[in-house]
């Protein structure tokens, strides 16, 4: 006699290695043989003992059509899922509670402007007004607005930078938060504080929190700077930290607050960048994934971020777009130098990412500040790092210190 094994069953297959049960032929065969082809012809209450082939204790087997209903119930909970991850991807606010506390973006002046040049750049805001609060504990962390002018760059008070000053040259930043000013006003930011170190030169304010070098990429073949940028000599630079690598390979962490409104990027086959589109469009269904890991709180694991990266391949993308990057600012500004700036305190892939770009002929700067010139408890914003207003005035002395050290500028400008 052969017998029927349901599919509840199939659980205790590995305890059939190496046994012969009476009634089959072979160990092989019985595996064959449990592979579900109809319905068990003994009672659906009864299941056999797979160990002796006798019946066993009254249990509840799991059948077809239990199976089917688990199944729709399954895929139910998978659109809900899927639903929840999605909620708020158009939205035109943010709001996150997580372990390093309540974090609140939302946009004061819509601009349809900004909306529009979001399909080319991704995240970038122009002609708009910013609201940024942070509190941890009910403890308010910073409370700011960021305004932008009508090319994205972020404005300073006439007091920084007076309307009909003469300046011979620019310095034009782009990066992220560390460079945008996160969480300071438009007076304490990083390249406002240059502009006062370095009276002869336009000190440009172009990085947004979030931004990596898929953005600034992005954004040299989206504008002319040309156009809105009246001198033409100078230099530009780039604030690198270590979680833009991250944002380069577009994990499921960044997709959670991004919503996947990043430029993706790929290197083709013969070396070159390959620019696909916005990340959410470009890659429509591992979005989904992302945005569902993080309705369940799962992106903000490491590990799975690590699932969805290679590293080795994140940083040769990031540096190939900072290479390719320094060429197209050149081109516009005819062979103005372009510097990839490390922000001290974030050196866990600084030496990787120095050697890698001085391979492609990238030059960096690096301000070797120790950790007595450049205190964090003191200079940084408590449960969040970013350089409070404080930082970024120690940040911009050195930096005009380093830049005039090296000849990069000096009293009348770039040499």
């Amino acid at each position: 006699m052969r017998f029927h094994a349901s599919t509840g069953d199939l659980r205790h297959l590995h305890r059939l290695k190496g046994t012969v049960i009476p009634g089959w032929e072979s160990p092989r065969s019985a595996t064959r043989s449990c592979i579900p082809t109809r319905e068990p012809n003994w009672p659906k209450t009864v299941a056999p003992d797979l160990r002796t082939g006798q019946q066993g204790e009254p249990v509840f087997l799991l059948t077809r059509k239990s199976s089917r209903v688990r199944l729709v119930l399954g895929g139910l909970g998978v659109c809900v899922w899927i639903a929840f991850g999605v909620v708020g991807t158009f939205s035109d606010s943010y709001s996150d509670a997580g372990p390093g506390g309540v974090f609140e973006v939302s946009y004061e002046r819509p601009n349809p402007a900004r909306t529009e040049l979001q399909h080319n750049l991704g995240w970038f805001w122009i002609d708009t007004s910013i609201h940024n609060r942070k509190t941890v504990a009910g403890s308010t962390v910073y409370d700011v607005d960021y305004e932008f002018d009508a090319y994205g760059r972020r404005i300073v008070s006439d007091a920084i930078d007076p309307p009909d000053a003469v300046r011979e040259k620019h310095v034009i930043f782009v990066g992220g938060s560390f460079a945008m000013g996160h969480g300071v006003s438009g007076d304490k930011t990083l390249p406002a504080r240059l502009q006062l170190q370095l009276p002869d030169h336009r000190v440009y304010n172009y990085a947004k929190s979030g931004h990596s070098p898929s953005h600034v990429r992005r954004l040299l073949d989206v504008k002319d700077l040309r156009d809105e940028i009246p001198e033409k000599r100078g230099i530009m630079i780039y604030s690198y930290i270590d979680d833009q690598l991250k944002r380069v390979a577009i994990t499921p962490s960044v997709t959670s607050w991004s919503k996947g409104n990043f430029p993706y990027y790929t290197v083709a086959p013969n070396g070159s960048l390959h620019y696909g589109g916005l990340y959410r469009h470009s890659m429509p269904r591992r979005f989904l994934v992302h945005r569902s890991l993080a309705a369940v709180g799962l992106a903000r694991l490491a590990i799975v971020d690590r699932l969805f990266a290679s590293p080795a391949d994140t940083l040769d993308l990031a540096t190939r777009l900072l290479a390719d990057t320094a060429r197209a600012y050149r081109r516009q500004f005819d062979s103005n130098e372009f510097y990839v700036m490390f922000h001290p305190d974030n050196d866990t892939t600084q030496v990787e990412v120095s050697r890698a770009l001085h391979r492609l002929g990238v030059k960096t700067i690096d301000l070797g500040l120790t950790e007595a010139e450049f205190d964090r408890k003191s200079l940084c914003f408590e449960h969040d790092g970013h350089p409070n207003d404080q930082g970024n005035e120690v940040l911009a002395t050195h930096l005009a210190e380093h830049l005039r050290a090296r000849g990069i500028v000096d009293g009348h400008g770039p040499v």
